[in-house]
């Protein structure tokens, strides 16, 4: 029987993640196997999910994370193994010979993600269950309502109600303008990406002197013109992901917008043309590319200062979306995930601590995500000879990546566990709303 002092349990929180790509996914299966599980609608616009075609990297820190949630052996069967390092990642000139510029040494052990982004999806999308995915759900407005939860509001005019709503709705994101009030928290960087992929075995008898299999490449640019070119295995080093970018650092960053789709057809010629009067390596590369896109990058700026508002949070590009230099904003993304469902699924949060829960994640995420991507700025503007000053681009480059690499996270959790009250009776307030 139960005594007259016994209280009945406050339940978990009920959780909408709003956005099906990479984030949303990877946060349904972490809190779906979270210490005590929370099972999470998963509501995203297109009729299946699906990412843009391109290639995505993740550091040594995503990896290791994703081998905690147990998701490597699914991800592997797309990927064949693991990349090891045994190379340093290679600095090289993009003109005349391909003279060695710098080479950042990797520790042994550390281990990378190179892979297509939708093998990644495909990979992992049958660990959701599928009772609880709603396709075809475009966001139009989320309200809260009165007792704590929100009320999200969908295109086909069907609504969902829920005591947490995770915004991992991308760059464009719906849920980021609720927790910013609207205000323009995205800007154009001034870079524009062409991304292409070439197969490796069409590089092997046409004379590159660069092995693009072994390593990732960055093969430094014409200052002038301000382009330089990223290149990294995926797909089992039979594919080669190729980013190759130009900008123009005259123009202030959010002064332009860009009018038309951010994602638009490229081809193979229009990428030859700019990169007219490179070295040998880079033209037969870029003879070589197929399925190009042009990509206008944008990113969040100015910098959120608090991801959450009420019961909202937004996650990854949603509430940090950053330039490609560091290879970490994938791996950003799915540190916040990982970090808020180990703090949603932890015994002691109930419905009532959620407010407590994103002041956490506000007080250890906001500072590590957004210092990250104010420094994927200043590498890529070093990459191009931009900002360097007097310094060389070994000195503008040591010391970058290994703060990203090798973050305890789990050590940032315990201490964020350890400040948690203990199991709350009454709501707890809000503590971070100023954008």
């Amino acid at each position: 029987m139960t005594g007259k002092n016994s209280a009945t349990p406050i339940p978990k929180p009920s959780v909408a993640i709003v956005g099906g790509g990479i984030c949303g996914i990877v946060c349904a299966i972490a809190l779906a196997q979270g210490e005590i599980p929370i099972q999470a609608d998963l509501f995203e616009s297109a009729p299946k999910f699906g990412e843009a075609g391109a290639g995505i990297s993740l550091g040594h820190n995503a990896v290791q994370l994703l081998r905690s949630l147990g998701l490597l052996p699914a991800l592997q069967k797309y990927l064949g193994s693991l990349n090891t390092a045994d190379q340093p990642i290679i600095y090289t000139s993009g003109t005349d010979g391909h003279e060695p510029l710098y080479n950042y040494p990797v520790p042994d052990g550390n281990e990378t993600i190179g892979m297509y982004r939708p093998a990644f999806i495909e990979a992992l999308a049958p660990l959701v269950d599928k009772d609880h995915i709603h396709f075809l759900k475009r966001l139009v407005s989320v309200d809260p309502l009165e007792g704590g939860k929100h009320i999200l509001r969908f295109a086909d005019g069907t609504t969902h109600e829920a005591d947490v709503v995770i915004g991992a709705d991308g760059i464009r994101s719906v849920c980021r303008d609720f927790v910013t009030g609207s205000a323009k928290h995205v800007a154009f960087s001034n870079y524009v990406a062409y991304r292409a992929l070439v197969k490796a075995d069409d590089l092997q008898d046409c004379g590159m002197k660069s092995d693009l299999r072994e390593a990732m490449f960055l093969f430094d640019g014409d200052h002038r013109r301000r382009t330089h070119v990223v290149t990294y295995p995926i797909d089992d080093k039979k594919t080669i992901n190729v980013v190759a970018l130009n900008t123009d650092h005259n123009v202030p960053v959010g002064s332009v917008d860009v009018e038309g789709l951010w994602v638009q057809p490229a081809s193979r010629k229009e990428l030859l043309d700019l990169f007219t009067g490179y070295g040998p390596d880079i033209i037969k590369l870029l003879e070589r590319v197929f399925e190009p896109s042009k990509w206008y990058m944008h990113m969040v700026a100015p910098p959120i200062k608090c991801y959450s508002r009420q019961r909202m949070v937004i996650v990854g590009d949603a509430a940090h979306a950053m330039l490609p230099f560091l290879g970490a904003g994938g791996g950003q993304g799915i540190e916040d995930v990982y970090f808020l469902s180990k703090l949603l699924t932890h015994p002691k949060t109930n419905r009532n601590s959620v407010e407590d829960i994103l002041a956490l994640f506000n007080q250890y995420r906001v500072p590590r995500a957004n210092s990250i991507a104010q420094r994927t700025i200043f590498v890529g503007n070093a990459c191009q000879g931009y900002g360097r000053e007097d310094r060389s681009l070994k000195e503008c480059l040591t010391g970058q990546f290994e703060d990203i690499w090798y973050y305890d996270i789990d050590k940032d959790i315990e201490k964020a566990l350890s400040s948690l009250p203990e199991t709350r009776t009454h709501r707890s307030r809000e503590s971070c709303s100023i954008q």
